[in-house]
């Protein structure tokens, strides 16, 4: 028996703030859910019929697909305001189709990182100012995360 998967994600955006997913919650047939923190995550994918979490440290959590019931982020738990905190790198427009301005980069500079959600480099810069404009146009539609120096953002390109 074949089943089907929606992976459906929903952004809320304003000037100031962002909702932002604090959690994946894995939903199996059998009614138990398990909610994993999003900072704990290096990279989530399917391995032959199983899904892998893959943790920053740790062991992995392996599911097999069969026993998957829904798989969502919970987007409800967190409101960021990057004024407040000073040291949030943020990507806007987002969702994105064209172009990405990330804000708020280190003065110090460093390669700027831009993983798609199965864990490949998808694009590397070298930061020189502490905003960058990055084309995103001929990239696959998906969610993605920009990282430097330790901090990390996230946005979808439609």
């Amino acid at each position: 028996m074949k089943q089907k998967f929606c992976l459906v994600i929903i952004f809320s955006l304003s000037v100031v703030t962002q909702v932002c997913a604090q959690n994946l919650v894995v939903r199996q047939w059998n009614g138990i859910e398990n909610v994993v923190a999003l900072n704990t995550v290096q990279k989530l994918y399917f391995s032959g019929n199983d899904l892998v979490v893959d943790f920053i440290s740790g062991s992995d959590d392996v599911y097999a697909i069969s026993v998957l019931q829904k798989l969502y982020f919970d987007f409800a738990v967190s409101i960021i305001d990057p004024s407040i905190t000073g040291d949030e790198i943020s990507v806007h427009p987002n969702p994105a189709k064209e172009v990405i301005i990330v804000e708020n980069l280190p003065v110090s500079g460093g390669e700027l990182d831009i993983y798609s959600i199965d864990g490949r480099l998808v694009h590397r810069t070298e930061v020189i100012s502490e905003r960058e404009s990055i084309d995103v146009n001929t990239w696959p539609d998906g969610l993605y995360l920009v990282k430097i120096q330790g901090l990390t953002a996230k946005f979808i390109k439609l």
